[in-house]
């Protein structure tokens, strides 16, 4: 694979693992292209054991967390991609998408206020769509200690927003 085709296919991906982790668009976009020339000045070392994406997930959190026992920084950024809405659709009225938008923003907030071992969990499990295992591979620990960092994080946000859900179920 070329360097263009390896930018193509998974700089944006690589950056937003790197910018959940750092919150800094300048350290996400220097660890993104620390990854990708790594992992293409040594692609032989790639065993193939998991997926690409899988494997510079890895990588990208290794890195980022490197990044943030050097500096020592707080996150103060959330990144999300933005989900389009079909406007032709007569279920969505204007007060309707102002109400998702301002619970969206106060899971982002709660979420964030999770630990950082919490955070990793469910910012990979919901927003990235990983499955427990796959978490598990990148962050290089048990399933069972995902499995119950996740049930934590879970019980946590449950708290934290029962006053945005009120009754509804998590």
């Amino acid at each position: 694979m070329t360097m263009e085709e390896l930018i193509e296919a998974y700089a944006d991906y690589c950056y937003r693992v790197a910018f959940i982790y750092v919150k800094d668009c300048g350290a996400a976009e220097e660890i993104v292209q620390d990854v990708l020339l790594a992992h293409y000045r040594n692609e032989h070392a790639f065993e193939q054991r998991a997926s690409l994406r899988t494997y510079l997930a890895k990588i990208t959190v290794h890195k980022s967390l490197d990044y943030l026992r050097k500096k020592k920084g707080k996150w103060r950024f959330f990144f999300t991609k933005e989900k389009e809405v079909d406007i032709g659709d007569s279920t969505i009225n204007p007060a309707n998408l102002y109400g998702r938008k301002e619970r969206n923003g106060e899971v982002v907030d709660a979420v964030l206020q999770l630990d950082e071992k919490y955070r990793a969990i469910i910012l990979f499990h919901y927003f990235e769509e990983y499955t427990l295992a796959e978490i598990s591979e990148i962050l290089s620990i048990p399933l069972n200690t995902v499995k119950t960092r996740h049930q934590r994080a879970k019980q946590q946000l449950k708290q934290s927003l029962k006053e945005v859900y009120f009754d509804e179920e998590f």
